[in-house]
């Protein structure tokens, strides 16, 4: 969570620090969607694409989002990193 974020979803820092990241979601993707971006992440690449989220107040914005797995000594993924562009004014 960074202040860039708190500032495009509405949220404060203390309310997303241990939600998971559905918090933000918006219902636009299907769930083959998120299946093909978990599967990518689990086989150990970095996933790319653009998803529509939801803000606090129930507004959607779009980012381009790179998700890149961070994995332990022993060549296993054990958490990921986002790396979010708001693009909601191109879409």
């Amino acid at each position: 969570v960074n202040e860039q974020l708190c500032k495009l979803s509405g949220y404060k820092e203390e309310e997303l620090i241990g939600q998971n990241e559905t918090i933000l979601n918006s219902d636009y993707h299907d769930e083959a969607f998120w299946h093909h971006q978990r599967k990518t992440i689990i086989a150990g690449k970095t996933w790319k694409g653009e998803i529509k989220k939801r803000k606090k107040d129930g507004s959607n914005y779009w980012v381009n989002c790179v998700i890149q797995p961070i994995f332990n000594e022993g060549g296993e993924v054990i958490q990921h990193i986002s790396i979010m562009q708001d693009i909601t004014d191109r879409k």
